[in-house]
Formats: C-alpha cells, structure tokens, sequence
C-alpha cells in the first residue's frame, strides 16, 4: 500500500515537471514563431527590402544555440563537481 502511494506521488511529480516543461516551451515559441512568421509579413506589406527582412533570422539564434550552451553548461558543472570533490578530499586529510 506504501509503495502505491509513492509511486502515485512520483507520477504526479512527473506529471508537473513535464507540464511545467511543455508551458515553458510554449512560451519560448510563440514569440519566435511571431517573429519568424508574422513580423516578416507585416514588414513586406510595409515594402521593406528582402535582404533586411532575411536578417530576422538572426532572432533565432538563441534558440538554436541553446544546446550548445546546455552541453556547456553541463561541462562547467561537472568539472566545478570534479574540483569541489578533490578539494572536500583534501580538507577531511587535514589534521585539526
């Protein structure tokens, strides 16, 4: 009965980071979407050259890039993991 409930607990856990996950997500697309898609149209019907309306793509970048900067980040992190283990090794050899 125990474990029921802590796998029901787990599951809707589970279910509030994927949720919170999916609206972050949405949050993230719908003004790169606006921008990719609408903003192009609505500079057009303004006459606005092609060579400028191209440059927009540059407003995805972050989007793109964000993988890089996660694998980044990752790194970062593990190796900071790496020196703080070294360093609690070397303090708990120290004599008081």
């Amino acid at each position: 009965m125990e474990q029921q409930e802590e796998i029901s607990e787990y599951s809707s856990q589970k279910v509030g980071y994927l949720s919170t996950f999916f609206c972050l997500y949405l949050a993230q697309a719908v003004p790169m979407s606006f921008f990719t898609t609408a903003l192009q149209v609505i500079l057009r019907e303004q006459a606005v050259p092609l060579s400028l309306i191209g440059l927009l793509q540059i407003v995805k970048l972050p989007w793109i890039l964000k993988v890089f900067g996660r694998l980044l980040s990752t790194d970062i992190a593990t190796r900071l993991e790496i020196i703080n283990v070294r360093l609690s090794v070397r303090k708990s050899c120290m004599p008081c």
